[in-house]
């Protein structure tokens, strides 16, 4: 008896936290209401119109600002990036500055936090969840009247119901279609290999940085993409690095966009997934098969590396 007492007093706990948790996302999402995100096609057709360049924030980048420091949650603590105070300095910085202080960067934000429903049911309540405990640093940061592009449009397939996405696709290679493009990727994440990405790039250069914590060497990160010919279009997947990184390269004249996760989606995509999996050839950060990766002896991609600060 005293044993069914316990379990019945536990699910009563949690329907209590889920109701408190579900008033809480009903507040800040009404909160949130007024500010304008554009949908993934229209944040495309922005930095498509306009070139500019792109710095992304999701749970990641919101975890580094708000908890991610010792002491704090542990349950939030990221395997693939340390907290770091100067970081999270960073990311609150840029997240404040808006489109309107800096008309040549796109700060974008999950539009899903205003619309989860569109996510299947496991990803609508993790971002519900990531939005209610960020709530004071997402609503203390953004600002009425900015333009806030989709953080999700590189994000495109696996959380989402509609896994129709070819010609999403297909648009979003518009971007760098007949360019000079620079990848600046984490050592194992390699973009477009075995996949037909960024075959409409006009040439394709990669400067290869460590796979978790580059921030850490951020200093030596960005000398090396200001060495590459401005003229380029620098491509990021980096994980929160990338999102300050973006930033500081427009600020030279740069385009830089902001870009992690694409490649592993389309992947996935061409896979027909219903579930994160590992990839073979490439450093999967939220899968655990997927951090133990291969070396790489494609005589292609080899030669489009002109840099590695690993």
């Amino acid at each position: 008896m005293t044993h069914e007492r316990e379990s019945l007093t536990a699910t009563v706990k949690v329907a209590l936290r889920m109701w408190l948790f579900r008033l809480q996302y009903a507040f800040v999402r009404r909160r949130l209401a007024p500010f304008r995100i554009l949908t993934s096609a229209e944040t495309v057709r922005y930095v498509l119109d306009r070139r500019c360049s792109v710095c992304r924030y999701g749970d990641g980048e919101m975890d580094m600002i708000t908890s991610l420091h010792a002491g704090y949650d542990d349950s939030r603590r990221s395997q693939f990036q340390p907290y770091d105070a100067e970081l999270a300095r960073r990311l609150e910085e840029v997240l404040r500055s808006g489109s309107s202080d800096t008309p040549a960067v796109l700060v974008c934000i999950p539009r899903v936090w205003q619309h989860p429903g569109l996510l299947v049911p496991k990803s609508s309540l993790f971002v519900r969840r990531s939005v209610v405990l960020n709530r004071r640093a997402i609503l203390g940061a953004l600002r009425p009247g900015v333009v806030y592009g989709d953080a999700y449009f590189t994000r495109f397939y696996i959380d989402f119901k509609d896994k129709d996405k070819a010609a999403y696709v297909r648009f979003c290679r518009q971007i760098w279609e007949g360019r000079d493009v620079c990848l600046i990727e984490g050592a194992q994440s390699r973009l477009g290999v075995g996949n037909d990405l960024f075959a409409n790039a006009r040439r394709v250069e990669r400067i290869l940085c460590p796979a978790v914590g580059a921030f850490a060497r951020y200093d030596e990160i960005l000398a090396s993409a200001c060495r590459a010919d401005a003229s380029r279009l620098f491509l990021l997947a980096l994980g929160q690095t990338a999102t300050v990184l973006a930033y500081d390269l427009a600020h030279t004249g740069r385009q830089a966009i902001d870009i992690g996760h694409i490649d592993v989606e389309y992947e996935w995509m061409r896979m027909g997934a219903t579930e994160k999996v590992a990839l073979p050839r490439k450093f999967v950060n939220e899968v655990e098969a997927g951090r133990d990766v291969a070396d790489e002896t494609d005589a292609a991609y080899l030669a489009q590396i002109i840099d590695r600060i690993v």
